[in-house]
């Protein structure tokens, strides 16, 4: 089955012609908003650790590990501080949480 190679105007928007790309299955029309990384400091304002708490998190896996943008630069995505928050939402409810 061949392709079908699109052409985009020079003239529209980045969200107009991401409107008219298929997707994965080939539908049209489905826009995906990219991930967005967050340095450190957004991070422990979002979830209100210290930075010794935040690093005591990653070594029991808790949270993941950054995400390397520089030699020296690691960044999370927003979805997996999202999904750490919900986790500890989930755990007071059930009561896990100590």
């Amino acid at each position: 089955m061949a392709q079908k190679t699109q052409i985009v105007s020079v003239n529209e928007s980045p969200r107009e012609e991401a409107k008219k790309l298929p997707d994965a299955q080939g539908f049209q029309g489905v826009v995906k908003a990219p991930e967005v990384l967050l340095r450190k400091p957004k991070v422990l304002e979002i979830i209100g650790l210290s930075n010794s708490t935040f690093y005591a998190r990653i070594r029991d896996g808790s949270i993941k590990p950054g995400v390397p943008l520089g030699p020296r630069i690691k960044a999370w995505p927003v979805s997996e501080i999202q999904s750490y928050i919900q986790s500890c939402i989930a755990a007071r409810n059930s009561g896990g949480l100590q």
